[in-house]
């Protein structure tokens, strides 16, 4: 089956907004002492958030976000140079900080509550190998279009 290649502005894109979302869930989940921060501007995983657990919640992202992206349209000529990080960081904008809730100690529930999020929501378990689960539980996400019209507009 023939796959729809990325046109490199969404590629960027695609990228920068999953760096900025996983961000995000990072900054949340240190709300909620998943997550404690160490120098160099990392974060290290605490309570019973393991690695495999973190790890899918990552991928999941990545998946959505492509997901998503692979239908976008940039209705500009290739010698128009966009910004990907300034759509990037409107995106993630829009998503806002996600909501992280731990339920009964052994799953996470991440929800997007802003204007406008791509992801809407994904819910995984902190420890996926204790419940042998090779991917996480539910992700939603938001069913829109993205076009890109103008260097300053997004659609």
């Amino acid at each position: 089956m023939y796959q729809k290649e990325l046109e490199p502005r969404i590629k960027k894109i695609l990228h920068a907004t999953t760096l900025a979302t996983v961000t995000s869930i990072l900054v949340s989940m240190e709300n909620v002492k998943l997550v404690a921060p160490i120098p160099g501007n990392d974060w290290e995983l605490c309570s019973n958030l393991t690695q495999e657990g973190f790890n899918q919640i990552v991928d999941a992202t990545r998946l959505g976000l492509t997901h998503l992206l692979k239908q976008a349209r940039i209705n500009l000529p290739s010698y128009i140079q966009i910004n990907e990080n300034v759509i990037a960081n409107s995106l993630v904008e829009d998503a806002g900080l996600p909501l992280i809730r731990k339920i009964e100690n052994q799953e996470i529930e991440i929800k997007f509550v802003g204007p406008q999020p791509l992801i809407k929501q994904l819910n995984s378990y902190l420890d996926p190998q204790k419940y042998h689960a090779t991917q996480i539980r539910r992700m939603e996400l938001n069913p829109i279009a993205l076009v890109f019209e103008s260097p300053d507009h997004l659609n």
